[in-house]
C-alpha cells in the first residue's frame, strides 16, 4: 500500500532524499463527493468521548473540555499514519494504522486500538494532545494536556509492529497541573531543540459561584484577597464606580524553554514565562506558531475565549544574559481580533506567496441564530468592545500578511466571517488546486448563548452553567468546507464534499492516512464516534518531508516554498499543531492540479538557514534533509516607498474629541462626527514650495505648515485658526478669493456636536495679506461672514472652479447632515463669486442656476471638471445612501443628468470621488470611493439591497433609524432585539423573546404602514471604482468598472491619482479604513493603504504592500500626492483621522 523508491542524489549542492508514490486516484465520479465518512464498524477507529450527564465533572461540558483532541501521525515506525484520542471521562485511545488489502471497499484503512500501551491517561480528565519529537530521538512522542491533573509526556520506546510508551512527564519537568488546554512547539530561541508552549483556560467552580463571600479587603493593599480554597477560581477587581466586583477568570501560561540534556543526559525544561515577557492571564484555546517579520525568530498568536484580549508575540531575540524575549505587538500588527477566539490555522489563502492568519469565534451564520444569540451588550462587556484595545469583534478573523510585519484583514470579504459556534479551522488544499481551503468544526454540548435562557445574576450562586442548562437539548450544528476559488473568494462546499456533518465536532486533524497522496480527516465528535474522511481528490501533488540533524528532527517552525512549473509559488510552515487541540501529520502536503513537475522546494530551517532542492516530478514524497553548512539568507529589501525618517514632512497630529453621536440617535450606523481631518496644500508663502494646512477637531486648532526646502517643515502660528479652534474643519481649500494674486485659505465648519445654525458652523475664509517681516510666515485676516452668505450650516465638502468663465472661483460647498437628523439630506450650496476691488462677496445661486442641487442628499465629496467635452464644467457630487450625481452646465446654469449618464442605478455609500483621465483618452474619469466589501452588509445589488428607514416607528412622536437587509424576497432587521428594543422600549413588550423577533420580518416589528411613511434609502453598490468616461459632446455617460477585490477589503475615503511606477499610465492611491461604526459592527479598518497600477484602460492591478512599503493602519481620511523635497517626484501622503496606531503619529 505504501510503495517507496529511496533515491539519493545531490541538488543545487545539497542532499534529499525523494520518495516516489504511485498516481492520484482517478477522478471523483458523478454524484460522489469528495470526501468519504468511513464506516467505525469496518476501520477499527471508534473512539467516543462521550457526554455523562450526572458525571462528577459535568461542570466541565460548557468548556473547552468537554471533548478530547484528535491527533495523527506515524507512532510506530511503520511509515503509516496512527491515530491519538484524548478523551475527557474516558480513558486516551491510541489507533495504530494496520496493514490492509488496498481493493479494501474502505480504502485499505483499518486501525486496531493498542491496549496496555501505556497512554491511557488513568484517571485524569484530558484535553488535547501533542504529537512531538521531544527527545530528538527521530520518533513522535505524545505530550497529553489535562484538567487539574498532571500533564504527561508519553515517551516512544515503539519498534515497527511493537508499541511502547513510558511517561516520563516528570522527569522532562513538564508534569504541569493546571487548567492546560493546549501546547504547541517551537524552537524559540534557535539553539536546534524543541521549546514549548502551553495554553491555559479556566478553572470551573464545581458549584458555580460561592453562596459565601469568597475573599475579604484587605485595607493595606485596598485590593480583595480570595481565600485559598477560591483564589484558584475567582478574581476581584474595582469597577469604574469604584466598587469590588469579581468572577472566574483565566489562567496564565506557560513558556517553557529546553534547557537540554543535563549530566546524566536527561532532558529538562524550565519556566521562563515572565522573564521572556509572557504576561497577563486569558482564556487560552489556542497558540500558533509564526513569523510575523520574517527574521528567522518564531512569533506566537495566542487565542483567548471570552472577552480575554488575544495576544501576538514578537520573538525579540535574547537579551543581554541571553534570555530570549517576547513583545506583546497585537495592537501594532492587527486591525483588531476576534472575541470569543478559538481555533487558529495559517496558509496563503490569498494566493500572494505569504503566510495568513485564519482565527475562528462563534459566529452565526444565519439570521435567527444570529438574534436569538445576540443578548443584552451591557457592563464589561460594552466597555470592552468600544473601549478595548485592539477592538474585538465578534467574528472570525482572516488575517492577510502584508510582507510588512503587519495584517490586512478580509473576512468579511472572503465570506469566511461567521461558521457558527466553531472549535477548529483546518487550512489545507484538500481538492489539490494548489489553492488551500478551509473547514471549520462546529457545535457544543449546549447552546449556552441563547438569549431566552440566561443564566445571569443570582440564578449563577450555588449552581453551575452545566445545572442550568442541563435539560436543554444539544446544540448540534454543521460543520462547514469552504473551497478557495481564488482572488478571496471561497464557496461552501460542505454538502459537496460530504463533510457536513450535523454533530458537536470540537477537534480535528489532517493527514494522508490511506498514502494516496491527499489529506484526510479524522474529527472528534462529543458523544458520538470519532469520523473518519477519506479524500477522493484528484489533481497532482508534492509532500515534503523534513528531517535535521539536529533535535528538532522534523523541522518544526521550518517554512517550505514550492515552485510549480507554471511559475506558482506554493508555502506551509512545518507547524503540525494547529486549529484546535491537535495535531497534523507533519508531512507538508501541496496540491499541484495540473501541474506535474515542480521545479524548486526551498526550505527556510529557523533561523533563516536557506536549502533548495529540485527539479521533481509531481506525486511523490520528497525528503529534504537539512544542511548544517548554510548560513542564514538576506532579509527583503525595502519597498518602493518608505516611511519620510523625523524630520521630513510635516508632523501633525490630529486628536479627535470625545462625543457620543448615539445618544440622540442610538441605532446610528457609525458616527458621523469623526470625519475629519481636513488637508489641503498650496503655496501659502509664494516661494515656489507647497505648504499645507490641517484641520483639528473641536477644541483643537487647525494648524499651517511651511516648507523649508529639503522636506523640512515648520509650523506657522496664526493666531486666526487658534481663536477657531471651537470649529470642527471638516474641510479646506487654497484658492485666490480676493484676487490679488496670492493664495487665500478656506476652512469649512462640519460637525454634528453643535445644532442647526450655530455659529461654530459658519464657515471661514481667512484672506492672504503676504509674509511677514521672517519673508517666510503668511499673515491673515478673516473675512466677514456675510462674504460667504452668512450660511451656518454642517459643511463636509469643498469643491473649488470658475464655474461661469469669468476669470475668479466659484464655490459648492456640499453637506453631509443634519446634526441628530441624519439621514435626511441637508441643504447644499452653491456659491457664485461676486468680489470686486478686494471686497470679497459670494452669493447663493443654488435655486437660481441649479435646480435640484440643494438637496442633493448627503454629500461626501464633489469634483468640478467638463465631462462632456463642451467646455464647460459640470459638477460630480458623491453622495451616502444615494448615487454619485452630475449637473451638466448648460449655459451657466446646471441642470442633473445623472439617470441619463448612467450613474443614477448604483446608489452606494459613496464617501469621496476624485477626477482625471485614468485611461489617457483625453476626457476626465471620475474615481468613485465606496465602502468596500469587507462589512457585515455583504454584497447588496439591485434585487438584494441595503436598506436605511428613518421615521417614527413606535408612535413616540420620534424618528429612528432602522438598517434592513434584503434576502428570499424578505426584509429582516439588521439590529437585533436588545439595541433596537433600547431605543424603542415597545419592541421588547411586543416580542418578549429574542426567538420572537428572531422569526420577524422586518413588516412584523415595525408595521408596512409605518415603513411605508418612513424615508427609505438603499444602496446598491458597495465596490470602489473607477467611472470610465464615454461621453459623447454635450452628451456625458460614464461605464463603472470595479477595483480588484483586493481593493475593497476597506472603506475608501480618498485617493491621489498619479503615474507611481513610470509607465505614463495614471495609478490610484487609495486612503483606507474607517474607525467609527457602532461598536457591535466593530471597525472598518481592513486595509492599510492600496496602490492600484493602471493598465491605461481603467483596470488596474494591485501593488502589494510588501512592494509598495506603504503601512497606513489607522483611519485615513485624506491623501494627496506631493512633491515635499523638491527632488521632482511626487509621494504619497496621508493623513490618519487620530494619531498614534498608524506606525507613526498623524501623517
Amino acid at each position: 500500500m505504501f510503495p517507496h523508491l529511496a533515491i539519493t542524489a545531490a541538488v543545487c549542492g545539497h542532499a534529499f532524499v525523494a520518495t516516489a508514490d504511485g498516481p492520484p486516484d482517478p477522478a471523483v465520479g458523478s454524484g460522489q463527493t469528495l470526501f468519504t465518512e468511513l464506516d467505525p464498524a469496518n476501520t477499527g477507529l471508534d473512539f467516543v468521548n462521550p457526554l455523562i450527564a450526572d458525571h462528577p465533572r459535568s461542570y466541565l461540558y460548557p468548556f473547552g473540555y468537554a471533548c478530547g483532541g484528535v491527533s495523527i501521525g506515524d507512532l510506530d515506525g511503520d511509515d503509516r499514519a496512527d491515530v491519538f484520542c484524548v478523551g475527557g471521562p474516558e480513558a486516551n485511545g491510541l489507533f495504530l494504522q494496520l496493514a490492509t488489502d488496498e481493493a479494501d471497499p474502505e480504502g485499505g484503512l483499518r486501525f486496531a486500538r493498542v491496549e496496555g500501551s501505556r497512554t491511557d491517561g488513568g484517571f485524569a480528565w484530558g484535553t488535547g494532545a501533542s504529537l512531538v519529537d521531544i527527545d530528538g530521538d527521530g520518533d513522535l512522542d505524545i505530550y497529553v494536556c489535562n484538567y487539574d491533573a498532571p500533564n504527561q509526556l508519553y515517551i516512544n520506546r515503539s519498534t515497527p509492529g511493537n508499541p511502547e510508551f513510558t511517561e516520563e512527564a516528570s522527569a522532562y519537568r513538564l508534569n504541569i497541573r493546571d487548567a492546560s488546554i493546549t501546547a504547541t512547539f517551537a524552537d524559540i530561541d534557535n539553539d536546534g531543540d524543541l521549546d514549548a508552549y502551553l495554553g491555559c483556560n479556566r478553572y470551573v467552580p464545581p458549584k458555580g459561584l460561592p453562596t459565601e463571600p469568597p475573599g475579604e479587603f484587605d485595607p493595606e493593599t485596598g485590593t480583595v484577597v480570595m481565600f485559598p480554597k477560591y483564589e484558584r477560581y475567582f478574581r476581584a477587581w474595582r469597577n469604574p464606580d469604584g466598587n469590588f466586583e469579581g468572577d472566574s477568570y483565566g489562567r496564565d501560561d506557560y513558556l517553557l524553554r529546553n534547557d537540554g540534556p543535563d549530566a546524566t543526559g536527561q532532558i529538562k525544561f524550565s519556566r521562563i514565562t515572565e522573564p521572556a515577557g509572557i504576561d497577563g492571564s486569558g482564556h487560552a484555546l489556542s497558540a500558533t506558531w509564526l513569523d510575523i517579520d520574517r527574521d528567522g525568530l518564531i512569533d506566537l498568536h495566542v487565542a483567548n475565549d471570552f472577552e480575554d484580549p488575544d495576544r501576538l508575540y514578537r520573538n525579540l531575540g535574547p537579551d543581554s544574559r541571553g534570555m530570549v524575549r517576547f513583545e506583546n505587538v497585537i495592537g501594532d500588527v492587527l486591525p483588531y481580533t476576534s472575541w470569543s477566539s478559538m481555533g487558529a490555522d495559517e496558509a496563503d489563502l490569498d494566493g500572494d506567496g505569504l503566510l495568513d492568519l485564519m482565527v475562528a469565534d462563534m459566529s452565526a451564520t444565519t439570521h435567527f441564530k444570529a438574534k436569538v444569540n445576540m443578548g443584552e451588550m451591557g457592563g464589561r462587556q460594552r466597555k470592552v468592545l468600544e473601549e478595548g484595545w485592539p477592538r474585538q469583534a465578534m467574528r472570525n478573523m482572516l488575517y492577510l500578511d502584508t510582507g510588512r510585519g503587519a495584517y490586512r484583514e478580509a473576512g468579511f470579504m472572503a465570506g469566511l466571517s461567521s461558521s457558527d459556534w466553531t472549535w477548529a479551522v483546518k487550512l489545507a488544499d484538500f481538492d489539490q488546486d494548489g489553492r488551500p481551503d478551509v473547514y471549520f468544526t462546529n457545535g457544543m454540548s449546549r447552546n449556552y448563548t441563547d438569549s431566552d435562557v440566561p443564566f445571569s445574576g443570582r440564578q449563577r450562586y450555588g449552581r453551575t452553567q452545566w445545572d442550568h442548562f442541563r435539560e436543554q437539548p444539544p446544540l448540534e450544528e454543521r460543520n462547514i468546507a469552504f473551497r478557495n476559488a481564488g482572488d478571496l473568494r471561497f464557496t461552501d462546499v460542505a454538502q459537496a464534499w460530504g463533510l457536513d456533518k450535523n454533530g458537536m465536532s470540537y477537534s480535528a486533524a489532517y493527514g494522508d492516512l490511506d498514502g494516496d497522496g491527499d489529506q484526510d480527516l479524522v474529527v472528534a465528535n462529543l458523544d458520538d464516534t470519532v469520523s473518519l474522511y477519506r479524500n477522493e481528490a484528484t489533481g497532482n501533488w508534492l509532500k515534503v518531508r523534513l528531517r535535521s540533524d539536529e533535535a528538532n528532527r522534523h523541522g518544526a517552525g521550518a517554512l517550505v516554498r514550492v515552485v510549480t512549473d507554471s511559475g506558482r509559488t506554493l508555502i506551509r510552515r512545518a507547524n503540525p499543531w494547529t486549529g484546535w487541540a491537535s495535531t497534523n501529520d507533519s508531512d507538508l502536503h501541496f496540491g499541484l492540479g495540473e501541474d506535474e513537475t515542480v521545479r524548486t522546494v526551498e526550505v527556510s530551517w529557523p533561523g533563516n538557514v536557506v536549502q533548495q532542492a529540485g527539479p521533481f516530478d509531481a506525486n511523490r514524497t520528497v525528503r529534504i534533509e537539512r544542511d548544517a553548512s548554510l548560513v542564514p539568507g538576506a532579509e527583503a529589501g525595502p519597498g518602493r516607498f518608505v516611511a519620510a525618517p523625523e524630520g521630513i514632512g510635516p508632523e501633525f497630529v490630529h486628536r479627535e474629541n470625545p462625543f457620543d453621536d448615539f445618544k440622540d440617535q442610538p441605532l446610528l450606523p457609525g458616527k458621523m462626527s469623526a470625519f475629519g481631518p481636513a488637508m489641503s496644500w498650496g503655496d501659502a508663502n509664494a516661494d515656489g514650495r507647497p505648504d499645507v494646512h490641517f484641520g483639528g477637531a473641536v477644541g483643537q486648532a487647525g494648524e499651517l505648515w511651511i516648507n523649508q526646502g529639503d522636506g523640512a517643515f515648520r509650523p506657522a502660528i496664526v493666531s486666526l485658526l487658534q481663536e477657531d479652534a471651537v470649529c470642527e474643519d471638516s474641510d479646506s481649500v487654497w484658492f485666490d478669493a480676493d484676487g490679488d494674486g496670492d493664495l487665500d485659505l478656506l476652512v469649512a465648519s462640519g460637525s454634528t456636536e453643535f445644532a442647526e445654525r450655530d455659529y461654530r458652523l459658519l464657515n471661514r475664509l481667512y484672506l492672504n495679506q503676504g509674509v511677514g517681516e521672517d519673508g517666510l510666515t503668511p499673515r491673515f485676516t478673516r473675512a466677514p461672514d456675510a462674504a460667504l452668505g452668512g450660511l451656518s450650516f454642517s459643511t463636509g465638502t469643498i469643491a473649488a472652479a470658475d464655474v461661469d468663465a469669468d476669470g475668479d472661483v466659484d464655490l459648492f460647498l456640499g453637506s453631509r447632515s443634519i446634526p441628530g437628523r441624519y439621514p435626511v439630506a441637508p441643504a447644499s450650496h452653491l456659491l457664485i463669486n461676486r468680489s470686486e476691488g478686494g471686497d470679497v462677496r459670494f452669493v447663493d445661486a443654488t435655486d437660481a442656476i441649479a435646480s435640484g442641487l440643494g438637496r442633493v442628499g448627503l454629500v461626501t465629496g464633489a469634483e468640478w471638471a467638463d465631462f462632456d467635452g463642451d467646455g464647460r464644467v459640470d459638477l460630480a457630487v458623491a453622495t451616502e445612501w444615494g448615487p454619485v450625481r452630475l449637473w451638466r452646465n448648460v449655459d451657466d446654469r446646471f441642470v442633473e443628468v445623472t439617470g441619463d449618464a448612467g450613474l443614477g442605478d448604483l446608489g452606494g455609500w459613496w464617501y469621496g470621488l476624485r477626477a482625471g483621465d485614468v485611461d489617457g483618452d483625453g476626457d476626465v474619469d471620475l474615481i468613485g470611493l465606496n465602502a468596500g466589501l469587507n462589512t457585515k452588509y455583504g454584497e447588496p445589488d439591485a434585487e438584494n439591497p441595503a436598506v436605511l428607514f428613518f421615521g417614527d416607528m413606535d408612535d413616540s412622536g420620534r424618528a429612528h433609524l432602522i438598517e434592513a437587509k434584503c434576502k428570499d424576497e424578505s426584509m429582516l432587521p439588521v439590529r437585533g432585539r436588545s439595541c433596537s428594543s433600547s431605543a424603542m422600549p415597545v419592541i421588547k413588550r411586543n416580542f418578549g423573546t429574542f426567538r420572537d423577533f428572531a422569526l420577524a420580518d422586518l413588516p412584523e416589528i415595525y408595521s408596512e404602514e409605518r415603513l411605508d411613511s418612513a424615508l427609505r434609502l438603499e444602496a446598491e453598490l458597495l465596490e470602489s471604482g473607477v467611472w470610465l468616461n464615454v461621453s459623447e459632446p454635450g452628451r456625458p455617460a460614464f461605464e463603472f468598472l470595479p477595483f480588484p477585490r483586493v481593493a475593497q477589503i476597506s472603506p475608501a475615503y480618498d485617493a491621489a491619482l498619479r503615474d507611481f511606477d513610470g509607465d505614463d499610465i495614471v495609478d490610484v492611491f487609495l486612503a483606507q479604513n474607517h474607525d467609527h461604526r457602532e461598536a457591535e459592527t466593530g471597525l472598518w479598518r481592513g486595509g492599510v493603504g492600496q496602490i492600484l497600477l493602471g493598465h491605461g484602460d481603467g483596470t488596474y492591478v494591485p501593488m502589494s504592500p510588501r512592494e509598495s512599503g506603504i503601512l497606513l493602519r489607522g483611519d485615513a481620511t485624506n491623501v494627496e500626492s506631493v512633491d515635499v523635497d523638491g527632488d521632482g517626484a511626487t509621494k504619497p501622503v496621508a493623513l490618519p483621522a487620530t494619531g498614534g496606531d498608524s506606525g507613526r503619529d498623524g501623517v
